[in-house]
């Protein structure tokens, strides 16, 4: 009742309605401290106009200047003491930013780490804001590309026309989906009418024992895999 039926014979909708996965941060390999999360401007207010962020956390993206991105030089708002080096740079994969002057939005990264729950910690001081164009080169150039072939059902060996490319989405990577919730759609039975309160109340209560879910394809080869919180459960 809550993500609806498959059954071509007894087919109705569910009561929870979910968004698109959208996403608010990237990880990417920095010289110092390992790694970095990476976002930009661009992403951050829109997910402000989602909805995302608490009113002073809003305030501080409405007014975020986009850094300087030109061919001289490149700027990233940071905290120097996880992943500066000299203090007032970064080198993420093999570009070197550096710090910009204006205030880093403190409240809206403390925000984003609290959608991680117990995992925010590990990741406390390590969110970076660089610019728009910045950010779309990395997303678009630093996912995983995996080959594969394709097997044939009847000899159990490659195909000869099966080679083809796979792009992944690197681990830790951080999305956000909205969800809302309606009446429940079963046509009968014990869940005939339930609320959609109620479906959100059931939802984060299968999350208190598995935050665990799979999505898409590819759960024989451990891709899709990602950990699920719930925020703010008031609105239906």
């Amino acid at each position: 009742w809550l993500f609806g039926s498959d059954d071509a014979n007894d087919a109705f909708a569910g009561a929870l309605l979910f968004s698109e996965a959208r996403l608010l941060a990237f990880p990417i390999r920095s010289a110092r401290g390992s790694f970095a999360w990476i976002t930009c401007p661009l992403l951050l207010q829109r997910a402000r106009r989602d909805g995302v962020f608490s009113p002073e956390a809003s305030a501080q993206i409405e007014n975020l200047l986009e850094p300087n991105d030109t061919e001289q030089t490149a700027f990233a708002l940071f905290k120097p003491e996880k992943l500066g080096i000299g203090g007032c740079q970064i080198v993420l994969e093999e570009y070197c930013l550096t710090l910009d002057p204006q205030a880093y939005p403190g409240q809206a990264a403390s925000e984003i780490l609290r959608l991680l729950g117990t995992y925010a910690k590990a990741l406390e001081d390590r969110l970076v804001i660089v610019s728009n164009g910045i950010f779309s080169h990395f997303v678009t150039t630093a996912c995983e590309v995996a080959q594969h072939v394709r097997i044939s059902d009847v000899t159990g060996t490659a195909e000869g026309t099966g080679l083809f490319n796979q792009e992944n989405v690197p681990s830790d990577s951080l999305f956000y989906s909205a969800l809302a919730a309606q009446t429940s759609k079963v046509p009968d039975g014990a869940f005939y009418g339930k609320s959609s309160s109620e479906a959100l109340n059931a939802f984060a209560q299968k999350l208190e024992t598995s935050q665990t879910f799979q999505f898409g394809g590819d759960a024989s080869t451990g891709l899709g895999f990602c950990t699920v919180t719930l925020h703010d459960k008031k609105g239906a």
